[in-house]
């Protein structure tokens, strides 16, 4: 069985921001990437306005 890994928001944001530390290391794991519904609320409240709100809200599953 893969390996689980909790993923720190704080990795989360760099990652979608497109930091290429974060970027390099999330790609770079072996193993199931796990986030919790905290993550997922920080990220949905700590969202900037404009482009970046814009591209959480399409992306995200609850758009479509």
């Amino acid at each position: 069985m893969a390996e689980r890994l909790p993923i720190d928001t704080d990795v989360l944001i760099d990652y979608l921001r497109g930091r290429a530390e974060a970027v390099s290391y999330l790609e770079g794991l072996a193993g199931q990437l796990l986030i919790s519904a905290m993550s997922v609320a920080e990220l949905h409240a700590g969202v900037r306005e404009g482009e970046e709100r814009e591209g959480w809200i399409t992306s995200s599953p609850h758009s479509k």
